[in-house]
């Protein structure tokens, strides 16, 4: 009766941890953002400028 043991399908075969909770950390986006001085918001574009005035 053995032909067809029970442990044919192991349970770890897909970890709990195959898909980790801090994968997106809360700190993603920081609530206090960073003092810039060409930023009335905070923020700098990718390029260095201040929102609003890309040329």
């Amino acid at each position: 009766m053995y032909s067809e043991p029970v442990y044919s399908e192991p349970v770890y075969s897909e970890p709990v941890y195959s898909e980790p909770v801090y994968s997106e950390p809360v700190y993603s986006e920081p609530v206090t953002p960073p003092a810039s001085p060409y930023a009335s918001d905070g923020y700098a574009d990718l390029s260095g400028q201040p929102r609003g005035t890309i040329l």
